[in-house]
């Protein structure tokens, strides 16, 4: 279902570009969608292997996203119905985890909210959509599923990773684009703004590989680590359990990121989180850089005009209460 929705969001994305390929991703996404309704519902790891190293225990929220997508590739009324009946059971669905504030691969429940409420312009969705961004932007969260460190950076428990935060800040940059109060279109765009800039060293570490002064130089990452065929052979040894930096620098990889209190180690232990990139950890990184950059968002219009306008004012106003509010700190 998963592909079926990529494939359909990808030839929405190409359509003014080439039809023809357009119409090839959407012939490919209509086929993929037909089989992932007739294949025995259940968890896909028991039957691919490749599953077990990314579990999805839910399957109604993965559906709904690809008869949503479909929908709007096609504007066919009954994909949009077939989305509409898989949401309404996804609320009984349960995830790797709990958090129902962790956008993820695993979890598509947050942008089914935002497809939808496109789509139907159902207020429900748009509630959903609202107290989602809510949670993210306010560092005193009543449940707890969000929470901030010391140096504002917002994370998602239990793991507290960056790929989350990137995601949030991506959604936050759709919703406040297509969802949310345009008057406050650059508080929401500067927080996601902020989230970012910590990511690549506003808060004195960046955590993209190749970028800036204080950066991962230990990712366990093979390609990057091997040493050249002139200088050694590419071993466990001389590849992984040497302290030295990697041979290699492996450009625009997000790591895991920091602790709660923001710190963190540059390590090569392939089980430490806090230091390996993958495509999970980029994606929605990337996605949120691309809207940084569409909406010509950058620091300099957060710290005035319209974006420090309405940060004050919402601090003053207390919406969310302003004891919770952190994100304009250090602008």
């Amino acid at each position: 279902a998963m592909s079926a929705a990529a494939l359909a969001a990808a030839a929405v994305a190409i359509q003014d570009q080439s039809m023809e390929v357009a119409s090839m991703y959407l012939n490919k996404a209509v086929g993929i969608y037909k089989l992932a309704l007739q294949w025995p519902k259940g968890n896909y790891a028991k039957y691919v292997e490749s599953g077990k190293r990314y579990p999805s225990v839910s399957m109604y929220d993965d559906l709904a996203y690809a008869a949503a997508w479909l929908y709007m590739a096609t504007g066919q009324q009954s994909y949009l119905d077939n989305a509409v009946q898989f949401y309404s059971h996804t609320s009984a669905e349960r995830h790797v985890s709990a958090n129902p504030y962790m956008f993820n691969y695993e979890n598509v429940a947050p942008a089914l909210d935002l497809l939808l409420y496109k789509a139907t312009g159902d207020q429900t969705y748009k509630q959903n959509v609202k107290a989602f961004v809510k949670e993210w932007m306010n560092t005193h969260s009543a449940s707890g599923d969000v929470y901030y460190t010391p140096r504002g950076l917002a994370k998602a428990e239990p793991d507290g990773l960056l790929q989350h935060t990137a995601n949030a800040a991506f959604y936050t940059l759709l919703a406040a684009k297509n969802v949310l109060d345009q008057k406050k279109f650059m508080l929401y765009a500067c927080w996601a703004r902020g989230q970012i800039g910590y990511m690549v060293g506003d808060a004195g570490r960046s955590y993209m590989t190749g970028y800036g002064a204080s950066q991962a130089h230990k990712t366990p990452h093979r390609a990057a680590s091997c040493p050249p065929a002139d200088v050694a052979d590419c071993t466990w040894e001389s590849a992984y359990y040497t302290t030295d930096p990697n041979y290699h620098t492996l450009r625009g990889g997000l790591v895991g990121g920091p602790d709660d209190n923001d710190a963190w180690s540059d390590d090569r232990d392939i089980n430490n989180a806090a230091n390996t990139v993958s495509l999970l950890n980029s994606a929605g990184f990337s996605a949120a850089v691309a809207g940084l950059v569409q909406f010509d968002v950058n620091m300099a219009k957060c710290m005035q005009g319209n974006g420090l306008i309405q940060t004050l004012m919402l601090k003053a106003t207390g919406q969310p209460p302003a004891s919770g509010q952190r994100w304009w700190q250090g602008m």
